[in-house]
């Protein structure tokens, strides 16, 4: 099973599609050359430092891609084809910590309004082998800005805050983001630790005990970390896709619980000693249903091996019966909403599905047919074609 934040520990990479160049039927019965006959504006539309790239690195260009996932920094993968004809000022261009802006256009598509996050330059790796005839390969790499918080490991007490109120704390320090924290719950926490750890993995810890989801979004060139609790689950409005339509293949893997249901959390109350029995929060339903949780939600599949799954988790920052009540509630919501997951390859790049949004799916089968979370999004163009491939999971069926 995925990570249950829908982050991995590794750092997701692109397709390199320096080979090829195959040539694949497009909408209206033309075939173009992919990497070849495109248009120059679609493909090579990338800026740094707000200047773009120089016509020969814009020329060599192989493939893109554009990672977003849940709980993880975005990420930009661009990958150029390097020769004698390259000279200092193309490779200095890709400087360490550059503003690399991938507009919608570099990516084509069809998302109307859809804004990818800027990222900046964190990584580059070069390639060269004798018998690609002289050509190498330049993969440049870059991240949004939740991927600064990464560096430096801290020692910080926050004494009577709220998880909101942590997060403005930790974000502001990160120079150019403003936090953008929605639905957050009010309770505050009498002592919380984060003890020798970066400020990524301190907000992720807090993210997995109370069930939020973190990304960066550009709204009108201000850079956002958005903080929730997960969305998963609401209507997708108007956002479906079809299969053999809009989706080319689709891979969905199902897996019962073996643990999450009822979920105990046990607190502590310094002032008075109250812990363990005397003090906790419980959980063993839904807070409510919803299309998404199906006929058969995981919990309910689990009753087939066994009547409970209980788990137990220890706050010893909690003292409030409400706040340790929430807790539960979010560790379980937090297993359940992973019963369901898998891929669905999109026919062509489509910047609207991305993560962090529910989406409908329709035309696969009666069983598995209904709303979907999208938890990654990988848009990625290269010589073997466009594609969007997203990362799906839903809590029943």
């Amino acid at each position: 099973m995925s990570d249950l934040l829908g982050g991995g520990s590794t750092i997701p990479t692109a397709h390199n599609a320096a080979e090829g160049g195959a040539t694949l039927a497009r909408p209206g019965g033309s075939g173009l050359s992919h990497g070849v006959a495109r248009n120059a504006n679609e493909l090579r539309n990338v800026t740094v430092d707000e200047q773009h790239v120089t016509p020969t690195a814009s020329a060599a260009q192989v493939s893109a891609v554009f990672v977003q996932e849940i709980n993880m920094p975005a990420m930009c993968q661009v990958v150029y084809a390097v020769d004698e004809h390259w000279t200092e000022r193309d490779f200095k261009q890709f400087k360490f910590g550059g503003k690399l802006e991938f507009s919608d256009l570099a990516l084509g598509g069809t998302a109307q309004g859809a804004a990818l996050p800027v990222t900046y330059i964190s990584g580059m790796t070069f390639e060269a082998r004798p018998e690609s005839g002289g050509t190498s390969l330049l993969t440049v790499v870059a991240f949004d800005k939740l991927h600064w918080l990464r560096f430096g490991a801290h020692t910080t007490p926050f004494v009577n805050q709220t998880d909101k109120q942590i997060f403005e704390s930790v974000v502001s320090l990160v120079e150019g983001v403003t936090l953008s924290a929605v639905d957050m719950p009010d309770n505050a926490y009498p002592y919380v630790l984060q003890d020798n750890e970066t400020d990524y993995d301190f907000l992720m810890r807090r993210c997995e005990e109370g069930n939020y989801e973190c990304m960066v979004k550009t709204e009108k060139s201000i850079e956002k970390l958005i903080v929730r609790p997960s969305i998963q689950g609401k209507s997708p409005g108007e956002l479906a896709l079809v299969y053999r339509q809009d989706i080319e293949a689709i891979s969905l893997d199902l897996r019962v619980p073996t643990v999450g249901s009822p979920v105990t959390s046990w607190g502590y109350d310094v002032t008075t000693g109250k812990m363990g029995e005397e003090l906790k929060g419980y959980c063993d339903k839904d807070d409510y249903r919803n299309p998404m949780t199906g006929r058969t939600a995981g919990f309910q599949a689990s009753q087939s091996f066994a009547s409970t799954v209980p788990m137990t988790v220890r706050r010893p920052d909690l003292r409030d019966p409400g706040a340790l009540n929430y807790a539960a509630q979010a560790a379980r919501t937090l297993r359940q909403n992973v019963f369901l997951e898998g891929t669905a390859t999109l026919r062509d790049i489509n910047l609207q599905t991305t993560a962090g949004v529910n989406v409908a799916l329709t035309g696969v089968n009666a069983f598995v047919d209904g709303w979907y979370y999208i938890v990654k999004s990988t848009h990625e163009r290269d010589r073997q074609g466009d594609r969007t491939v997203l990362g799906l999971r839903r809590s029943g069926i």
